[in-house]
């Protein structure tokens, strides 16, 4: 029988094998492309538990977690989640692309003899419409029916409260709460102007978060000053 020691390591291994070979998002997270949001969040959930430095004690695991946070940033937006599957379907190499310079050649070459090509405006029209529906489908399909009970691993959509130090703790949506996570975004990147930036006490990066109309400030469980993560 294999140690829970073990299981870690050979994961681990597993997952930076796979890193290596260019797999794609789903393959880190290791659920289908067809999955749902509630399946990438608790796949998601359970790798980040999983690859923990904390739980680990590895150097590897840091790059584990920034390529599980990567595949997690992506594929939790249903704009980003769609555009990336947009690309995934999109076949680069060499022979399309002689291919396609030998239709222009062709296009050209018709130009010339037979006049303007016309273009089938209605057609790139309607596709378009069909695409603009799909993603506001997917934003209203992907919103969360009701609040997430706290496990205290930092998501889009936790409730939080923000301690002394300036770091969020979850907490329940139920109760008080300083405020939500809009998103979890890298140590090195910037939150959207109008959030509050604060680091997570577990080490997955930088919580931006929207102020709660309820909470009478920044900071209500005691902290003294407000000070932000930049």
């Amino acid at each position: 029988m294999f140690s829970a020691t073990s299981m870690v390591m050979n994961s681990s291994v597993s997952l930076t094998f796979d890193m290596a070979t260019n797999r794609s998002h789903y393959d880190v997270l290791g659920v289908r492309p067809t999955a749902s949001p509630e399946d990438i969040r608790s796949a998601y959930r359970r790798l980040a538990r999983l690859h923990h430095p904390d739980v680990t004690g590895r150097d590897a695991s840091a790059a584990d977690m920034a390529a599980i946070n990567n595949a997690w940033s992506v594929l939790s937006d249903p704009v980003s989640r769609f555009n990336y599957d947009r690309q995934q379907r999109t076949p680069i190499d060499d022979s399309a692309t002689e291919r396609n310079e030998r239709e222009r050649v062709d296009v050209v070459n018709r130009v010339k003899q037979t006049g303007p090509v016309r273009l089938p405006w209605r057609g790139f029209l309607f596709f378009s419409f069909l695409g603009i529906v799909g993603v506001l489908s997917l934003h209203a399909f992907s919103k969360p029916s009701g609040p997430v009970p706290p496990d205290l691993l930092i998501a889009a959509g936790s409730c939080v409260n923000i301690d002394r130090e300036q770091f969020v703790t979850e907490v329940s949506c139920d109760g008080p709460h300083d405020g939500s996570v809009r998103e979890l975004v890298a140590f090195d990147r910037d939150c959207p102007s109008d959030t509050m930036g604060h680091l997570d006490r577990q080490g997955m990066g930088k919580a931006c978060v929207d102020y709660s109309p309820e909470a009478q400030g920044w900071g209500t469980q005691g902290s003294v000053g407000i000070v932000t993560v930049p």
